[in-house]
């Protein structure tokens, strides 16, 4: 699944302003995470998935613009230079996340930092990531606790 359960009903009981009783996981929680300086650029081509990213990052205290495809990302990458991160899906369609990144790099956007995301974790994702010139790679579903490692490493604390 490219998302959690417990992170899929506590995103849409936010949505839906319902008050749980017992959080199905407090960890997506606005109040437990640190906050951040930043505009991320969330590449992903699952709805769902946008959602539940984009509720993880403002409940950080990031901004975000979101594109479905790699080529999506390319293009607005070169005609706006506002992006601290990229979030970039793996598997797309039109163009997926290791070819985008590669033009990316190749049209100069060497210091951009690009993590990928995927739902495969085995050894020989992380060397493609790599070699395509990805900075850092997260496994989905995505989890507050990993973003918040990859968002301590590249992004400026603001506040706890």
């Amino acid at each position: 699944h490219p998302f959690s359960p417990a992170t899929f009903n506590n995103f849409f009981a936010q949505l839906l302003n319902i008050k749980q009783a017992s959080p199905i996981n407090e960890s997506i929680s606005a109040e437990k995470n640190p906050q951040y300086s930043g505009h991320i650029l969330l590449v992903e081509d699952n709805h769902v998935n946008q959602l539940v990213a984009g509720q993880i990052l403002k409940n950080f205290g990031l901004t975000c613009d979101i594109v479905e495809n790699g080529q999506q990302a390319v293009d607005i990458v070169s005609t706006n230079d506002a992006y601290d991160l990229v979030l970039m899906d793996i598997q797309m369609p039109i163009m997926d996340g290791y070819e985008a990144t590669r033009v990316i790099r190749k049209n100069g956007y060497k210091n951009l930092i690009i993590c990928g995301l995927s739902a495969n974790a085995m050894k020989k994702d992380l060397e493609l990531a790599e070699e395509a010139g990805m900075n850092d790679y997260l496994t989905k579903p995505i989890e507050p606790n990993d973003m918040s490692m990859v968002f301590n490493k590249y992004l400026i604390k603001v506040a706890d």
